[in-house]
């Protein structure tokens, strides 16, 4: 049985792989499992071409997202052209809400060209020198000691200390067995009033 030097993170999209950026810049070893997307097209390299400078809602969640396009550059800087630019929206009409947040009637905003996003994360991760591992995992078992062990797709065990599922809406691909509480992609949980109560 193989053993991970440090985290195991299941998913390589945008959400594993800006962990396993993170960890990396901490010194930690990490492995990052992920499957090429069905067709290329993953969550990652479809859904981020805009990003808000500014909170969508008045939740703290929203307050961090508003920091996105201070974080694009920096990975920018540290890692090149990721397909990030700094756009802005003017605002038509009068929403004081908006016009609140604005500067002279414009709202930062940010794109992102996905083609160029999904051509360099691979090979961004793997400069970083994080350990990717194209399988899926067809069973984890709790370890006695601690962590876990992973049964990949490609007949090795792999052992480790802490696992961290960043599948989203692929972790039906990554992990088939996953237990249906933990089926449930970061996409589909909105900051909304209670509903229902």
């Amino acid at each position: 049985m193989e053993a991970a030097a440090g985290p195991v993170i299941i998913g390589g999209g945008l959400a594993g792989g800006l962990l396993a950026l993170a960890l990396r810049e901490l010194g930690a070893e990490v492995t990052l499992i992920d499957l090429p997307p069905p067709g290329g097209y993953s969550a990652t390299t479809i859904s981020y071409g805009a990003v808000p400078g500014w909170p969508l809602a008045a939740t703290p969640l929203a307050r961090l997202a508003a920091r996105a396009p201070g974080l694009w550059r920096r990975l920018q800087g540290l890692y090149g052209p990721l397909g990030w630019r700094p756009a802005a929206l003017r605002l038509h009409g009068q929403n004081q809400a908006l016009r609140g947040l604005s500067r002279f009637g414009v709202l930062p905003f940010g794109q992102v060209d996905t083609a160029v996003l999904g051509r360099r994360w691979p090979e961004l991760l793997t400069t970083a020198g994080v350990e990717r591992l194209s399988v899926a995992v067809e069973r984890l078992d709790p370890h006695p000691a601690a962590g876990a062990t992973l049964h990949l797709s490609d007949g090795r065990d792999l052992r480790a200390a802490q696992v961290v599922l960043a599948a989203g809406s692929g972790c039906r691909r990554l992990w088939p067995d996953l237990p249906s509480r933990f089926r449930s992609s970061w996409a589909a949980v909105l900051a909304l009033p209670a509903y229902p109560a």
